[in-house]
This record gives structure tokens, sequence and C-alpha cells, in this order.
């Protein structure tokens, strides 16, 4: 009952800041990572798409390696290339204004790629495709070969020397979420843990106005004060973190995830809240102090686990984010969406976990050490 009762006071302050907890905990979270998901997009995106490039060739009586060039290149392992075969080099004035493009030559039995615009991935991986296949010509004669030998011969060369355009088919890939979808969460994790600081200020702000001890004076027991508080922040913190998630990947984002598999890593999210929030109570005694430290404590949190910006692209830095609560339930969250099996994330949730008792039990303690000693204190009226 008194569980109850101290949630529905705590719902009549969210109705009484509406606005401010819709717009904080809700439509911010979703737009600022909308935002960051598009600064990011390209970073998180591992994929790699060639563009078009004309390769200019001219085949010559008494070439030793042209020939062999040219049937490379067009081979179908090469579909980004369009390879352009000409009688002499009366176009060559022309290609300085065709910037994807570049003119290979033989003379003298020396191979030279002409490039008039700027470097690309395209032309390094002509270039470097060239100059391997001239070095194994030099060793290998492919004249006297049949067309499908010779096509045979080229297309494993292709494969050997060019893994990183060659078609290949992966029998098991890693999931990930786009960039957006990744944001959105990560960043609504990291601004969600102020629900815990703005429900602590109210609770300080209280003692500070010795309402917490007029409780204590009637009988009310200092433990049951502590565990219905931070139980009625937790069940707040949950359905917050909820909605936010049906709203933002469901509506917003289109996934397809059914409600109830979102509930496991909402609970453990909110846990986490009703932790800080816990800790909060219990260590701090003046609104204001609690502010300006509670508030570098968890700038810093997210910023090591990597709430503003891809950190798993960084290595230097991932070994700290792994201690990060932040860095973990982002990635419980991430499983989930993509609907992967937890147990990838079971270290993950251990370590919240973890933390969740470390700092509620500590919450606890201060709490019950710093109220027993107020009721020590003799109060007098005069």
């Amino acid at each position: 009952m008194k569980l109850l009762s101290q949630t529905v006071k705590e719902l009549k302050f969210i109705k009484s800041s509406i606005l401010y907890f819709l717009f904080c905990f809700i439509v911010a979270p979703i737009i600022i990572g909308l935002l960051f998901g598009t600064l990011y997009e390209k970073m998180m995106d591992k994929s790699i798409t060639l563009n078009n490039i004309d390769v200019y060739t001219i085949i010559e009586k008494d070439d030793n390696y042209t020939e062999g060039i040219n049937s490379m290149l067009s081979l179908k392992e090469l579909p980004f290339i369009n390879v352009i075969t000409k009688k002499d080099e009366s176009f060559i004035d022309t290609l300085k204004d065709k910037k994807d493009s570049l003119f290979i030559k033989e003379s003298n039995n020396l191979v030279e790629i002409i490039n008039y615009g700027k470097e690309s991935m395209e032309k390094s991986i002509v270039s470097n495709l060239v100059t391997e296949l001239v070095n194994v010509l030099q060793e290998k004669d492919i004249s006297n070969m049949s067309y499908e030998e010779k096509r045979v011969f080229l297309s494993e060369f292709i494969k050997i020397s060019g893994k990183d355009f060659t078609e290949t088919v992966e029998i098991e890939t890693d999931k990930k979420l786009s960039s957006y979808e990744t944001m959105i969460v990560n960043l609504f994790v990291a601004m969600s843990l102020f629900i815990a600081v703005t429900f602590a200020s109210e609770f300080i702000k209280d003692r500070e106005n010795s309402m917490l001890t007029r409780l204590i004076s009637m009988k009310v027991d200092r433990k049951s004060i502590f565990l219905n508080n931070v139980l009625s922040v937790f069940i707040i913190a949950f359905g917050i973190t909820f909605i936010y998630m049906i709203i933002s990947c469901m509506l917003v984002m289109r996934m397809a995830i059914s409600p109830v598999k979102i509930i496991l890593p909402c609970l453990i999210h909110g846990g986490f809240i009703a932790g800080i929030y816990g800790v909060s109570i219990g260590i701090f005694k003046r609104e204001h102090t609690y502010k300006n430290i509670i508030t570098v404590i968890l700038m810093l949190i997210m910023i090591l686990g990597g709430s503003s910006f891809p950190i798993d692209t960084f290595d230097n830095v991932i070994l700290v984010a792994k201690v990060m609560p932040n860095y973990n339930i982002q990635r419980i969250f991430q499983e989930v969406l993509l609907q992967n099996d937890l147990s990838n994330v079971k270290i993950s949730i251990l370590i919240v976990l973890i933390e969740i008792a470390v700092l509620i039990c500590l919450g606890l303690i201060s709490f019950s050490y710093c109220e027993r000693r107020k009721k020590n204190v003799k109060y007098s009226i005069s």
C-alpha cells in the first residue's frame, strides 16, 4: 500500500511537469538520435560502393601485356570497369575532361598507367591489379592459352588479388542496427539517466524542508521509506523506457519486433535508473551540491560508454567502455532489437545487475546511517 501511494505521488509529479518529461525523455532523444545517426551513417556503414570507371587501352601486335590486361579488366568479376579499346592515341586529349578514367599504354615492354584526374579507390584497384598482372605475366605466357583457359586463369588471379571488391558469399554475418537505430537507443539510454536526477532532486529538496524528518518522527521505518521510493522510481523508469522504445523503434523506425521482447532490457535499464536514484538520496543532502556533482559523473559515463558516438570503431577506449553501465545497457537493447540470443550479452547483463545491486546497497546503508544520526539529534521549539 505504501508503494502504491508513493508511486501515485511520483506520477502526480510527472503530471505537473508533463511537458518536461515528454520533451527530455521522449522527443529529444529521438530527434538528437536521428541527427547523430545522419552524422555517423557513413562511419558505421562498412559496405563499399565502387563507382564506374573507363579504362582506355591500345593493343599493338608487338605488345606482351596489353592483351592480357584488356582481357582481365573485361571480365564479369570487375563490373565497375568499362574497357574501351582504341586504335591510336588521337583520343588522348579528351581524357583531360574525363576525371573517372585511366589510359593504359605499353611501350618497349613497359606498361604505363596515365591518369589525368584525381586519385580514387577505383583507380587504385585498377592500378594494383595491372601492376600485379604484369609481374605474373613476366613469368607465365598466356598468349598460347585458349579463350576459356585464359578466362579461368585471369578469374583466379582476380580472386587472389582482389579480395576488396570481388563478389563473395558469407556463410554467417553479424547483423547490426543502422546508425539511426543505434543512436536513437544510445542517446535515450544516456539522457534517461537524468530521470533519476529529476526525482532525486525532488527528494533531496523535501529532505532540506525537513519532510523526511517528520516522517521518521512518526515512527515510519527508514528502510521502508528508502525501498518504497526506489521501487516507485523503478516502476516509473521502466514505464518511460518501455513507452520510448515502442514509439522510437516500432513507430518511428518501423522495426519488426514484439513489445514482449523489449520488456527485459527495459526492466534492466529501469533498475539501473532506480540504482542511481537510490545512491543519490542516500549520499547527498543538498540539492545544489547534488546536481553539480551528479551532472559531471553522468556526463563522464556518457562519454566513456560511447552514448553519443560509435565507440566500437575506437579500439583504444573499448576496454574502459566495457565496464560502463550505459555501454552494456546499449548492447542489451541492440541484441534484443536485432532479435539475437541474449546469451551473447550475458556478461553485459551480469555487469549491470552487479552495478544495480552495489548502488542500491550503498544508498540503503548511507540513507539508514544518515537518518539514524538525525533521529538522535534533539529538536526544541522556543
